[in-house]
């Protein structure tokens, strides 16, 4: 059974046990009416012992009772809402300390990677639910007012009780919430923004660790959580490539740029690397890096080239385009994206995946309690990571043949531009900046050298289709070789 997705929008006040809650209509829209009801539910929240879930802020639980009942995932979102993920409980499930279902543990697999999923807590709440219609009975919003008693599940059992609040947004306008905050708070109730049930049956709420102070180690722990959301983002079949591909290069860039500053205990592994590593750079996790960023870059490659070629198509005069051409076009690279997706899938379900998951993890918690490197030892780094790349470019430059120099001076345009962004030197936001400009020429220039590749196959294959025609191919790659040229005498010029 496939689970429901939907946005959800709350925020959570505490309030005492003598609490009133406030009137609502005063407040709300005209003709709005306000119905309530008593409702009891109970929730089984599960995770690893590690609790993957809830460090990725993220709840699993099974809920029953009287109203809302199913397995319920929220997850962490880009937005001020969350995600959650429903599935209707099935008719033989009588047992509460049930396996989640397999469609949810699909997409929770990444955060959970291979460890058992067990009850944790246990949550009964006794809440008396005021449900906000506007004049059409549309939903506008929920206050539930809950009375909570909850059983943490462990070697002994913590059991605890209190209320609470929840307002959580449905078709409402935010500013109906923001009026009605200002109530509540009125009323003698106290925001409680960040907690859960679960957080406070854990007695977590104040187990927050504090913001990592270098700006290295902040870097790598951003990247390690975009991660986490890509994976996340491709479980659920969102299109995610491009951004967890990017978390995986600044990972790898930084990995390298600071490599005399990120000291690790762990061995470096005896594996023929790349030349261009740094001697002290833990090789295996570069290593296992890079075997994932090589297959989100193959997905994102037929990406690119889709959109290319779209492009390319469109500026060719019809009375030049012989033959089906978009269409083989089309075709080949869907067919292209499907295999590399496919192959994408079954690797994030490999131990390889998930131990690289874990050892990015410990790296970066590793890195955030390491002290912070002085300035100047950055600055060091940041200038030799500049320096490459220049020096990579005058060599391209003095090889107009060598197409791979260029995009060797491509990737170390990037890893220089990650390494400003990695720090908080002054100046940083203006060469990001220039990087970014440069690298959208040399992207241009790369995109060309794919597309012609592929042009001189599918061109070739012609000769062997009687209803098919290579002279628009040939047309595409006379187009992308002059591009070609014409970005490099850019290159010398403006340099």
């Amino acid at each position: 059974m496939t689970p429901k997705r939907s946005l959800e929008r709350e925020e959570k006040w505490d309030v005492p046990a003598t609490f009133v809650p406030p009137e609502l209509i005063p407040d709300l829209p005209e003709g709005a009416t306000v119905s309530i009801a008593q409702v009891h539910l109970s929730s089984t929240y599960f995770d690893t012992d590690r609790h993957d879930l809830l460090n990725a802020d993220v709840s699993l639980r099974r809920r029953t009772g009287d109203t809302d009942t199913g397995w319920q995932a929220k997850l962490a979102s880009r937005t001020e809402h969350r995600i959650e993920i429903t599935q209707p409980l099935q008719p033989s499930s009588v047992d509460e300390n049930v396996t989640p279902p397999e469609s949810i543990g699909e997409i929770l697999a990444g955060l959970g990677r291979g460890r058992t999923l067990r009850p944790i807590a246990i949550v009964r709440t006794a809440r008396t639910l005021h449900s906000v219609h506007d004049a059409t009975g549309t939903l506008l919003l929920e206050l539930a007012d809950d009375t909570v008693h909850s059983t943490a599940i462990g070697p002994t059992a913590s059991i605890q009780a209190w209320r609470e609040v929840e307002v959580e947004l449905k078709q409402g306008s935010p500013k109906l919430l923001r009026r009605l905050g200002k109530q509540l708070q009125r009323a003698g109730a106290m925001p409680r923004p960040g907690s859960s049930k679960l957080t406070r049956t854990l007695e977590l709420d104040d187990a927050v660790p504090p913001p990592i102070a270098a700006p290295i180690a902040r870097y790598l722990h951003e990247q390690y959580l975009a991660l986490l959301a890509g994976d996340l983002d491709l479980r659920m079949g969102n299109d995610a490539v491009h951004p967890t591909r990017v978390a995986c290069r600044r990972l790898r860039s930084t990995l390298r740029n600071f490599a005399p500053l990120l000291a690790d205990d762990g061995a470096t592994g005896d594996a023929d690397v790349d030349a261009d590593l740094d001697a002290d750079l833990d090789f295996d996790l570069d290593t296992e890096i890079a075997w994932y960023a090589a297959l989100l870059g193959d997905a994102r490659d037929a990406q690119v080239m889709r959109a290319h070629f779209r492009q390319a198509l469109g500026d060719v005069p019809v009375e030049l385009t012989l033959g089906a051409v978009a269409a083989r076009i089309a075709t080949s690279i869907d067919q292209w994206e499907r295999d590399a997706l496919a192959v994408l899938g079954e690797a994030m379900h490999s131990p390889r995946y998930f131990a690289l998951l874990d050892a990015v993890e410990a790296f970066v918690e590793h890195q955030a309690a390491a002290k912070p490197p002085k300035r100047k030892q950055i600055e060091k780094l940041v200038a030799q990571a500049e320096q490459k790349y220049q020096k990579r470019l005058r060599r391209a430059l003095r090889s107009p043949k060598d197409d791979a120099a260029l995009h060797r001076a491509r990737k170390a345009a990037k890893r220089a531009r990650y390494a400003y962004e990695a720090t908080e030197l002054d100046g940083a936001r203006r060469r990001i900046r220039d990087f970014k400009r440069l690298q959208t020429t040399l992207g241009e220039f790369q995109d060309a050298v794919v597309a012609k590749e592929l042009l001189r196959k599918w061109g070739a294959a012609t000769s062997a289709l009687p209803d098919e025609n290579g002279f628009t191919f040939g047309l595409l790659w006379q187009r992308e070789d002059e591009n070609q040229r014409r970005i490099r005498r850019a290159l010398r010029h403006a340099g």
